[in-house]
């Protein structure tokens, strides 16, 4: 990936994180968008240490503001004359129901789509420029914005639109470039998960944090998806618009051992401490 600009969102913390490590240690160019300065600042420092030739750039980038959104897409088109990849990566999830943005929308509904569809949108033309892979990782319009959207629903909502959006950019791109594809990196441990109720319970987290870690994978794992379409064209099988969608996940050692026995002898061990944390905290509430 010498020479690749590429541009990856929410690339200070979890999978874009990772995937950011990654397309640098394949060597390219990265622009980050995040949120703050000081969010790049700290993930470029890790991302240093891995990577010491890491070729990372800071452009603020806030998926909630259309305004945001449009700054960020200029000052790109200023001062690079390429792009090769763009990977709409960025995502929140149970954010309160009622909370909206300041453009006026669902703030989930906005975030994981809205902002992403008009990102894509406004770089479009610089992507049909170079043999390049647009990507969207998912993870009526006025529907979008509905009131009676539960906690959670607007999450799915919006990766659901990601998805058929995919599907009709590609079918409209046809067999041109860029090839548009939309990928599944599975349930992954990253900050994504932060607002679940039982991560911001200690007690909760102890007692099911072990079960929930058998179920989901580390973000360096789930990183492996977007890099598998970011750096292998054969995948891609010819029809390179094709709206693809896959849950491939290997390279670089990152999967975890996937016999059954080991799987079965392990959620054994988990349950087992499930239940011994369990009994604990109840002997130390009773008896406290």
């Amino acid at each position: 990936m010498k020479d690749k600009v590429v541009i990856v969102t929410g690339a200070n913390s979890g999978i874009g994180l990772e995937l950011t490590k990654l397309l640098c240690l394949a060597g390219a160019k990265v622009i980050m968008g995040c949120r703050t300065l000081k969010k790049f600042e700290d993930a470029k420092t890790e991302i240093l240490l891995e990577v010491a030739t890491a070729d990372v750039k800071f452009l603020q980038l806030n998926l909630s503001s259309f305004k945001s959104i449009r700054n960020f897409a200029s000052e790109f088109l200023k001062s690079e004359s390429k792009l090769d990849m763009l990977i709409n990566n960025a995502g929140v999830l149970n954010s309160e129901a009622d909370e909206q943005t300041e453009d006026g929308f669902n703030w989930e509904i906005q975030v994981n789509y809205l902002g992403h569809f008009l990102l894509t949108q406004l770089l479009l033309d610089i992507l049909k420029k170079t043999p390049n892979i647009l990507e969207h990782v998912f993870r009526n319009f006025n529907q979008l914005n509905n009131k009676d959207l539960v906690r959670g629903s607007a999450y799915s909502v919006s990766k659901l639109a990601m998805l058929l959006f995919t599907k009709e950019l590609a079918s409209i791109i046809g067999q041109n470039d860029p090839s548009v594809n939309a990928v599944n990196p599975g349930v992954v441990n990253s900050n994504l998960y932060n607002n679940l109720t039982f991560k911001k319970n200690p007690i909760m987290n102890i007692m099911i944090g072990p079960i929930f870690w058998f179920f989901v994978k580390p973000p360096r794992c789930g990183a492996q998806t977007a890099l598998h379409c970011a750096s292998n064209y054969d995948w891609l099988g010819g029809n390179r618009s094709g709206g693809n969608d896959t849950d491939v996940d290997g390279g670089n050692g990152a999967k975890r051992p996937t016999g059954k026995l080991f799987q079965l002898l392990l959620f054994i061990v988990l349950i087992f401490l499930y239940l011994f944390f369990f009994i604990f905290f109840l002997l130390l509430l009773l008896f406290s």
